[in-house]
């Protein structure tokens, strides 16, 4: 215990005189206006988090994604591209920890310490970037006006068809009012683990689906951040949207740890549990499917 708190010690004190002087050259988006260009441009949104830069450095982690050469060597294609369809994000706290609670905190200096120079030897300090948190705008950080910052990531699908690509125990915004603001919604369905190997396929079957849509939302951790930059290409505005179901569920129940809920894949849950059967009503929910990918169980 007392080697973790000095452990923590020295990566706070290496953060904040070495590492924020560091990275002050970043450019990164504040939350209003990543969201606002999205909007504007209609651009569609890659994301990196501490996830996807492991898989890029080749760190192990217990994660729903084997690691992959030919997945991280994408990734790192998307995270310098120039792609004039695409905005990039990466975590706002490369540059700063200040809205942060203390145990984001803790877990961000202490990544940082240990893989800081890698990740600047990775991005471009020239390009501007999205912050990639805005799809996580609630267990991290201290009290600011949540509402308003889930209402405006709303405004994003606002009165739009919408195609959610996801994992086959995700079930975005299913028993919340997440998405009441769309047009419609329609729905296809992946592998909850390792969708990476399905990406092609997945690509393809997006690519032609009958389904006329305005907006694609995608939830399949890096295969997400990489099948957005491949739908861009072809004028598809696709948005990585990644945890926000599960962190709009957390504001909702106003958790103040990162709690399991049931009926959703929660890889980041107490005890190790990501996925606890549940009895919700999902007739609406299985209307929505138009197409499975690499599906074997029922969803």
């Amino acid at each position: 215990m007392i080697k973790k708190g000095l452990d923590f010690l020295i990566a706070y004190i290496y953060y904040y005189v070495i590492i924020r002087f560091k990275n002050r050259k970043i450019k990164i988006y504040d939350d209003e206006k990543t969201i606002k260009i999205l909007k504007e441009k209609k651009l569609s949104y890659s994301r990196f988090g501490d996830g996807e830069f492991k898989w890029i450095l080749d760190i192990n982690q217990n994660s729903f994604q084997n690691q992959n050469y030919k997945m991280s060597e994408e990734l790192k294609e998307i995270l310098i591209s120039n792609n004039e369809n695409l905005l990039v994000g990466i975590p706002i706290s490369l540059k700063s920890l200040r809205h942060n609670k203390f145990s984001a905190i803790r877990y961000w200096v202490t990544l940082y310490k240990g893989m800081n120079n890698k990740i600047l030897s990775i991005i471009d300090i020239n390009k501007y970037y999205g912050n990639s948190s805005v799809t996580r705008p609630y267990m991290d950080f201290k009290n600011i006006n949540f509402e308003n910052k889930f209402n405006n990531l709303k405004s994003l699908w606002d009165n739009k068809k919408i195609l959610i690509i996801e994992g086959e125990l995700t079930k975005l915004g299913v028993n919340n009012n997440l998405f009441d603001n769309t047009k419609e919604i329609k729905r296809i369905i992946c592998p909850a683990q390792n969708a990476y190997d399905k990406i092609d396929e997945i690509e393809y079957s997006v690519k032609n689906v009958k389904y006329n849509f305005d907006l694609c939302l995608i939830a399949l951790g890096p295969t997400a951040t990489i099948l957005a930059s491949r739908l861009s290409k072809n004028n598809i505005q696709a948005i990585d949207i990644g945890h926000v179901d599960i962190e709009y569920e957390w504001y909702l129940q106003s958790a103040k740890k990162k709690v399991n809920i049931i009926g959703k894949y929660t890889n980041e849950g107490i005890n190790g549990v990501k996925y606890i059967k549940d009895e919700h009503d999902l007739v609406e929910y299985k209307k929505q499917i138009i197409k499975e990918v690499g599906v074997e169980d029922e969803v």
